[in-house]
């Protein structure tokens, strides 16, 4: 199998009385059957609160609706290959909150339900630009003759004209600019915000560039700095060191990871350290147990930058297996979650439904690799004098030539990568469908790769192979497509048998 949080403070009741006080869990993961068994559940409750209209909810429907929408399409791609395949037994019901959301696109490219009012514009501008791009079929009509990518346009251009001049965004276009009424910007309204864009970028191909450079500094500016506190590492709310919490420090791994960050690079190392430090509060913030908007950000940042495993005071932690269980066994009989602090059971539904299935689209566009094409295993000796080669290997879906060599990188986690002392384009090999470290040794399949050759004993002297003589240890190529593709960064993992 395969969001300032939302933060309703006129819409939804505080739940203070509900809260799941949950302890540490010891690491025991859901099995897959049940959380099958929990989606499925979740999702019919899920549509049983859908109003004769299309939306969810009672205030901040586009919100809400994004939500369960989004939610519906990705079980129908996975199911189906197309989130809007009939066949799927609620299609009617995505395709009726897609028509809702569409009938509440204002003159400015913004969502919103007018009778409400604008304050809430950049949320809810958010989940209906994710909901409308993860239909994955730009080509529809929201309102004749207007279709969902010129829709989807309209509502990013919005978003970037509303970007704080610290690169942030705030609750609406109101709030940045370079004349702005209200000068605001706070990293939860900013956690939806970039999805938002990495989705309409991701699967419109609309051009977010203009946001990144502005986002570079948010990050710098909103993270706080190391120096032995406890917030160390950690996102604030609107400045460092102001609120800082497991949630908004998930939507700061995010954006990360839309920087071509790795977990090598220090700021996102201090970060993923923050959520280790305090993985196991089970107090309001910052710790994740009790919130399920906290879940889903956290899942966001981590997945989005391929992190499987934390440090936790000495132990690796599978997150996902500690998250999953919490979710699955706090599930209400009618397959709703409990409402909590920033959402009431619809939206903990969602937001759980999204966590247990990891639904975000990455900023980093995940490429096949080969490691030594034409050969399986792959064997290391560190003691070579040669080269290692290796392959990006191009399909149907991806064409190697919009790579930027000077941006390739070979690496571990954590670990600086080396650079390729040469690279070209040639057919070496096919992408492999099976378990990472299984393979084969199939060569060209028609597609140009590109292929690339690493220093052996620049490898060994970066990554430390031989320290690991006698294991099969998994290497990851990154890099960044070029510019004209919006530097959009990727990774690929192969591996290698360490022989000495």
């Amino acid at each position: 199998m395969k969001r300032k949080f939302l933060f309703f403070s006129v819409i939804l009741v505080f739940f203070s009385t509900c809260l799941l006080m949950l302890g540490a869990s010891q690491s025991r993961a859901a099995t897959p059957d049940q959380i099958e068994a929990a989606i499925d559940r979740g999702i019919a409750y899920l549509a049983t609160q859908q109003n004769p209209d299309g939306s969810w909810g009672g205030w901040e429907q586009v919100a809400y609706t994004g939500f369960a929408v989004l939610k519906m399409e990705d079980r129908a791609y996975e199911l189906y290959g197309d989130p809007l395949a009939e066949e799927f037994a609620y299609h009617a019901n995505i395709v009726a909150g897609l028509r809702y959301i569409c009938s509440q696109v204002q003159a400015d490219g913004s969502f919103y339900v007018p009778a409400q009012g604008n304050h809430h514009a950049n949320y809810n501008t958010s989940l209906a630009i994710m909901a409308l791009t993860a239909s994955r079929h730009p080509e529809l009509m929201c309102s004749d003759p207007t279709t969902y990518l010129q829709v989807v346009q309209n509502a990013v251009r919005y978003l970037l004209a509303g970007q704080n001049a610290n690169g942030g965004w705030g609750y609406n276009i109101e709030n940045g600019g370079p004349t702005p009424t209200w000068d605001w910007a706070d990293n939860s309204n900013s956690g939806y915000v970039t999805m938002a864009l990495v989705y309409a970028s991701r699967l419109f191909g609309v051009d977010i560039a203009a946001a990144l450079p502005s986002l570079n500094n948010w990050i710098d500016f909103i993270q706080t700095d190391v120096t032995g506190g406890p917030n160390d590492g950690g996102s604030g709310y609107t400045m460092s060191g102001e609120w800082v919490n497991i949630l908004k420090t998930g939507n700061l791994l995010f954006q990360m990871a839309m920087l071509g960050d790795t977990t090598a690079i220090q700021r996102a190392k201090d970060a993923i350290a923050y959520i280790a430090r305090h993985w196991n509060d089970a107090n309001t913030d910052p710790g994740f147990r009790n919130h399920y908007q906290s879940m889903f950000a956290m899942m966001k940042g981590l997945e989005s930058l391929g992190v499987a495993t934390i440090d936790v005071g000495g132990t690796d932690v599978d997150w996902f297996a500690e998250v999953s269980d919490i979710i699955v066994t706090t599930q209400n009989a009618d397959g709703s979650w409990p409402p909590g602090d920033w959402g009431d059971s619809v939206l903990n539904t969602s937001w759980t439904l999204l966590t247990l299935e990891r639904v975000v689209e990455s900023p980093r566009l995940k490429v096949a690799v080969d490691i030594k094409p034409g050969s399986c295993p792959n064997p290391y000796n560190s003691k070579s004098l040669g080269v290692i080669p290796a392959a990006i290997l191009g399909s149907t879906d991806f064409d190697v030539s919009t790579i930027d060599p000077a941006t390739v990188r070979l690496t571990m986690e954590d670990m600086a990568g080396v650079a390729p002392v040469r690279w070209n384009f040639e057919d070496v090999a096919t992408p492999f469908a099976g378990e990472l470290c299984d393979c084969h040794d199939l060569n060209g399949d028609g597609f140009p790769d590109m292929t690339l050759k690493f220093d052996n004993q620049a490898v060994e002297a970066a990554l430390d192979l031989s320290g690991q003589a006698g294991t099969t240890v998994p290497l990851t190529i990154t890099g960044n497509l070029l510019e004209e593709f919006n530097n959009r960064p990727f990774s690929g993992k192969d591996c290698m048998r360490i022989l000495k």
